[in-house]
């Protein structure tokens, strides 16, 4: 027990996996994982606000030739972003998700955004060292590793995002994000909430609405 008392966060760019073929209106988060037997099988939430969703999907996953099979579903559809499900097959040597689980890990989240994928864990402090040496010969970029010793902030700042998770939808959790990279509750304002309704593709009254609702549920956590 003693040995998980570091939180870790690790970003990365995978230069054989199909993660870094991913456009700039694609990103995702990781559902569940089971390894054994030499694969991987993995199920994400996808997220992209490209024209021709399913395609852009599907070409960015045939670059990867250690993905063995995978299917895609369409779980929602409005004018500006499509949510879908993806569950794959993969080697389990090529991935790194295999290789962070090999080194004793407690797994958090793993997203890709940007091309970039983004691991949260908790492990022990040499954990460090044996990530640098387990990629030292891979295709993979590490832009940046940093970890902290558990202390109660990190501890209720994990507990809170789990409440979140639970609490808000997905469409709660997307326009409260991207209103916030948007500058909306910068002073003075960068968007108004017009600019934020056109991003979701609905009207500014129910982007108010959405915007208010989820508000008020993080707000009843407080």
């Amino acid at each position: 027990m003693d040995k998980l008392k570091y939180y870790f966060s690790i970003k990365l760019k995978h230069l054989d996996c199909w993660s870094t073929h991913t456009p700039f209106s694609y990103s995702d988060f990781l559902l569940s994982e089971q390894n054994g037997l030499g694969i991987l099988k993995a199920k994400r939430l996808a997220i992209i606000t490209d024209n021709e969703p399913k395609k852009v999907i599907k070409n960015v996953l045939s670059k990867d030739d250690s993905i063995i099979d995978y299917e895609i579903d369409n779980l929602s559809d409005s004018n500006r972003m499509k949510i879908f499900s993806i569950e794959m097959v993969q080697k389990e040597e090529r991935t790194v998700l295999s290789k962070l689980m090999n080194l004793d890990i407690n797994l958090l989240s793993s997203k890709i955004l940007d091309g970039i994928e983004t691991y949260e864990f908790i492990s022990s402090k040499e954990t460090a060292n044996n990530i640098r040496s387990s990629f030292a010969s891979d295709n993979v970029k590490i832009i940046s590793l940093s970890y902290m010793k558990i202390n109660n902030e990190i501890i209720m700042k994990l507990l809170s995002r789990g409440v979140t998770d639970v609490m808000l939808t997905e469409k709660q959790k997307a326009i409260i994000k991207r209103a916030k990279d948007l500058g909306y509750f910068n002073v003075p304002r960068n968007i108004d909430l017009e600019d934020l309704a056109e991003e979701f593709g609905i009207s500014k009254m129910g982007a108010s609405l959405l915007l208010r609702n989820t508000i008020k549920k993080l707000l009843d956590i407080l």
